[in-house]
Order: C-alpha cells, then sequence, then structure tokens
C-alpha cells in the first residue's frame, strides 16, 4: 500500500478522501482557515465556527459546479435536498457569526471597531436573504422582496434563491463576499501588528 493510500485509509482524513474524489476545494479551505484567526480576538470559539462554515464552503462550492452542470451534487447521494439544505444553513449561520462580530465590533474599545463598517455592510448584504429564508417575511430594508425565498440554480454560482421577479442572491456570491470580508479582517489585524 502507498503512502497516499494509508493516508486515505485513516479515519480522521475525511477531507482528504473528498479532495481526492474532488469534492472538496481544498484551497479555498485553506484560505479560510488562513483568516480565520484574526477574529480570535472576539472569542476563540469565533474562529473554530468561521473554519467549519469555510469547510462547508469548501464542499458546496464543489457541489455546486455539479449541480450547475448535472442538476444534482457530486455526493455519494446525488440528493439536490441535502445541497439545498446545508446551503441554507451555511447562510444562517454565516449570518450568526457576522451579527455577533457586528455587535462586538461596534464596542469603540472593540480590537476590531477599525473594521466595524466592513462588517455591517456584510451583515446587512446576506440579511437581505436570510430573513425570508429563517422568518419567511421579506427584510425590513426590502419590503418589494417575496416573504419566501425560492430555491433555484445559477448556471455560474450554484445555490441560488429568488427573492423578487428580477432578484436572485446566490450562495456563492455570499461566500466569495465573506471570504474576501474576513481576509480584509486579517490584512487590517496584520497591519496593526507590523506598525507597533
Amino acid at each position: 500500500m502507498d503512502e497516499l493510500s494509508e493516508e486515505l485509509a485513516k479515519p480522521h482524513n475525511a477531507r482528504l478522501r473528498a479532495y481526492v474524489a474532488g469534492l472538496f476545494d481544498i484551497e479555498r479551505n485553506k484560505r479560510w482557515v488562513d483568516c480565520s484567526h484574526s477574529i480570535g480576538v472576539h472569542h476563540f470559539w469565533s474562529v473554530s465556527t468561521l473554519q467549519h462554515l469555510g469547510s462547508l464552503d469548501a464542499r458546496l462550492i464543489k457541489d455546486d459546479i455539479e449541480v450547475a452542470k448535472t442538476g444534482y451534487p457530486k455526493t455519494p447521494t446525488f440528493e439536490l435536498g441535502d445541497h439545498i439544505t446545508a446551503s441554507y444553513l451555511w447562510v444562517l449561520g454565516m449570518y450568526e457569526l457576522v451579527r455577533t462580530l457586528d455587535q462586538f465590533a461596534k464596542q469603540e474599545e472593540s480590537p476590531l471597531n477599525n473594521v466595524s463598517a466592513e462588517i455591517n455592510s456584510y451583515k446587512r448584504r446576506i440579511n437581505r436573504l436570510r430573513i425570508p429564508l429563517a422568518k419567511m417575511e421579506a427584510a425590513g430594508s426590502n419590503r418589494d422582496d417575496s416573504p419566501i425565498a425560492y430555491p433555484g440554480v445559477n448556471q455560474d454560482h450554484g445555490m441560488a434563491w429568488q427573492l423578487g421577479e428580477d432578484t436572485w442572491i446566490t450562495r456563492r456570491e455570499l461566500s466569495d463576499e465573506a471570504l474576501a470580508l474576513f481576509e480584509f479582517i486579517d490584512s487590517q489585524k496584520k497591519e496593526e501588528t507590523e506598525s507597533r
């Protein structure tokens, strides 16, 4: 048995098996892990929460590509319902993490106060989808949106929800924006450290 086969056989290497099977974007996951430590100033559990959401994103992105091509995720069960549910839960989880960070960053003495505006901006963006997903009503800032976020598939970005006749929000776009936000927070924290 070669080294790779031995590693793949180990129970704790599920992500490696998923990567080898083409089910996991390891580079994207690494980006999430790399920037996650910057929010440890809030609470050490924030770091692992972001890493778990990043790991889920790294899997969902691969599924989204397959769903856009074939209509089914590239998973052992090919369950589209599971993909929709996991995407839905990613949105709710990311919103809750960002909402908590937004509250923390607004405090004047917060180490994240200098990025408070960026966190709040993303929170408002994801909230537009979170409200109809979680509460089945339109977000207060977008009263013309549908109270129901209807799931669908965007050919470029995968899982999406329709909020109006011409209004769609994709999980991938929210994910890209979240990753950019956390990488920005990380870069700001590094700049602060270097300037001391």
